[in-house]
């Protein structure tokens, strides 16, 4: 019983790994995608790129309300340039 324990302890182990790693990978993506738009936006380089076309924003969460402000800066800012 002790051996079944240890084995169910495992496996569950496993499977928390392997849920926590795609819920992160959901979030660090888009996180990256809007850091490497704001690297860009904080050069000067205000000119629409491929980088913004893959941004989220759809998404309903934070992300997207980041992705759509900084998609929403770049447009202003080419605008005023």
């Amino acid at each position: 019983t002790v051996m079944m324990v240890a084995i169910i302890v495992i496996v569950l182990e496993i499977i928390l790994i392997i849920v926590s790693n795609f819920l992160a990978s959901r979030m660090i993506g888009p996180i990256r995608k809007v850091t490497e738009c704001m690297d860009v936006l904080s050069t000067g380089d205000f000119r629409p790129s491929q980088n913004f076309d893959s941004l989220d924003l759809n998404r309903g969460d934070e992300i997207g309300a980041m992705s759509r402000a900084v998609t929403n800066l770049c447009k202003f800012a080419s605008r005023r340039t």
